[in-house]
C-alpha cells in the first residue's frame, strides 16, 4: 500500500496537517508520500528537487493560440475567470478558489506511482473534471475547510457574506464540482472534526456510497526548554501581575477568526491587567490602561512559537468558524488552555476546567465573561492534564491507526 498526501503548499494549517499525518504514517509503518507546490517526499522518505511546479514561459505560437482560444472559444474556466474579475471589488472574502488548473496532476509520477490517493487541501493545483476522469485509483479526501463541498468560498460566512453578488455563479460552480466528484472513484471522505464530518455529509455533494469519518490531526508531543521564559517575560515587558493571553492567525484581521470580536470583549474588561500578544500579519492595539498589546508580527519558528504557548496563562481562539485548528493542539501540546466558542472542533475537545473554557454565545460580552471568569480560577488548571489530554487524542499513533484502517477498507 502506497498512500500520496497531496496538498497545495507545504505551510499554512491545512499542509502543515497534512505533512504531520505523513510523518505520523510512516513512523506507523505506511509508505506514504507527499507532494506539494514547494515540497515534495518521495515514498522512500526522500526530499526530492520537483520541477513539476515550475513555470514554464510559453512559446510566441502558444501565447497567439491562447489569444486566440481565450477571444473566440472561451473555456468553461475563462467564463468564470472573466466573471470573477467583473466581481471581485465587490467581494470581501478570506480565500477564493476555482475547481480548474493548469496543472496535469494526474501525469505526476507520484500520482502514478500511489496505491491510495488522500487529497487535502487543493485549491489551484488540482483540476477536477480532468483529475477525477483520469485517475481511478481509491480516494480519500481530507477536509481542512469546506470548499471541496462548496463553491468558490472555504467556509460558509464568505459564501453567505457575498450571496448578494456572487449567488449565481457559486452555485454554478457547486454543481459542477458535484458532477466532478459524482463520477470520480473517491471512496471516503475524512473530517478532523466532527462538525467537518457533518455538514459534509449533509452537503449531498458526495456519492451515497462514500465512507465518512472522524479521525483527528495529529501532533508530535515535544519538549521544551523553559529555561528562557523568565527572559522572555522580561524582553516582552511582561509584568508578573498581569494576565498574559495569547492570538494567533495567518491574518490576525481576518472576520472569520474573531479579532473583532476580541477587541470588543476587551474593551468590556476594566479591573484585570492584561497583557495581549499577537502573533500573524498585521497588528491590534486596544486603547485602555489595563491592556498591554504585543504585535509579534509572523513567526515560523517552532520554538519559539512554543515558548509563546508555554508564556501564555491561555491560548484565545475567538473564531466564529473553525475545524481542528493546529493551533488549539499546539497549545494543549505545551499544557496551555484555550478559551473560545463553543463551535467545530473546540466544542468537542475544549472541556471546562480541564483544557479551558467555551463561551455559549459568539458575542463580545460573553468572551469577555470566559475571559474574567478564567482569571478567577487560571491556577487551578494543569498543565500536565492538558498535555496528556493532546497526547490521548491527538497523538500521531492514534491519526495513523484511524487512516490506516480506512484505507484497507477501500481497497478491498
Amino acid at each position: 500500500m502506497k498512500v500520496l498526501q497531496i496538498t497545495t503548499s507545504s505551510k499554512g494549517g491545512a499542509g502543515i496537517a497534512a505533512l504531520r499525518l505523513h510523518n505520523a504514517l510512516r513512523a506507523y509503518g505506511v509508505a506514504s508520500a507527499y507532494l506539494s507546490k514547494d515540497l515534495t517526499i518521495d515514498f522512500h522518505g526522500n526530499h526530492i528537487a520537483d520541477e513539476f511546479f515550475a513555470y514554464q514561459k510559453p512559446s510566441i505560437f502558444q501565447k497567439v493560440f491562447r489569444k486566440i482560444e481565450h477571444k473566440f472559444f472561451p473555456s468553461a474556466e475563462q467564463k468564470v475567470q472573466k466573471q470573477l474579475q467583473k466581481l471581485k471589488e465587490d467581494l470581501t472574502y478570506e480565500m477564493l478558489s476555482t475547481p480548474y488548473s493548469s496543472y496535469p496532476l494526474e501525469k505526476h509520477p507520484l500520482v502514478q506511482e500511489a496505491t491510495i490517493v488522500n487529497l487535502h487541501m487543493v485549491s489551484g493545483i488540482l483540476a477536477y473534471k480532468r483529475f477525477f476522469s483520469i485517475v481511478q485509483k481509491p480516494m480519500v479526501w481530507t477536509l481542512h475547510d469546506m470548499n471541496p463541498f462548496s463553491g468558490l468560498f472555504h467556509y460558509q460566512g464568505d459564501t453567505d457574506q457575498n450571496s448578494n453578488v456572487f449567488s449565481e455563479i457559486e452555485h454554478q460552480i457547486r454543481a459542477y464540482k458535484k458532477q466532478c466528484i459524482q463520477k470520480s472513484s473517491l471512496k471516503a471522505v475524512v473530517g478532523p472534526s466532527q462538525w467537518m464530518t457533518d455538514l459534509a455529509i449533509q452537503s449531498n455533494v458526495f456519492k451515497s456510497e462514500t465512507t465518512f469519518k472522524t479521525i483527528a490531526n495529529s501532533i508530535d508531543k515535544e519538549s521544551i526548554d523553559v529555561s528562557g521564559l523568565h527572559k522572555l517575560k522580561t524582553n516582552l515587558g511582561i509584568a508578573d501581575d498581569r494576565l498574559v493571553l495569547l492570538f494567533i492567525a495567518h491574518d490576525v484581521n481576518s472576520p472569520r477568526k474573531g479579532m473583532d470580536v476580541l477587541v470588543d470583549a476587551l474593551h468590556r474588561i476594566d479591573a484585570l491587567p492584561i497583557t495581549l500578544l499577537v502573533v500573524g500579519k498585521g497588528s491590534v492595539v486596544v486603547p485602555k490602561e489595563n491592556i498591554k498589546t504585543v504585535s509579534l508580527g509572523v513567526i515560523y519558528d517552532p520554538h519559539k512559537m512554543q515558548e509563546l504557548y508555554t508564556l501564555a496563562d491561555a491560548f484565545l481562539l475567538p473564531s466564529r468558524e473553525d475545524n481542528l485548528p493546529n493551533v488549539m493542539l499546539e497549545s494543549f501540546m505545551v499544557g496551555t488552555p484555550v478559551l473560545s466558542f463553543k463551535i467545530g472542533g473546540m466544542a468537542t475537545h475544549i472541556q471546562e476546567g480541564i483544557t479551558g473554557m467555551l463561551a455559549p454565545d459568539i458575542t463580545a460580552e460573553r468572551f469577555a465573561n470566559t475571559i474574567e471568569d478564567f482569571a478567577k480560577q487560571h491556577s487551578q488548571y494543569d498543565s500536565e492534564v492538558i498535555k496528556a489530554y493532546a497526547k490521548t487524542h491527538f497523538s500521531p499513533k492514534l491519526q495513523a491507526e484511524g487512516y490506516t484502517e480506512l484505507y484497507k477498507t477501500i481497497l478491498v
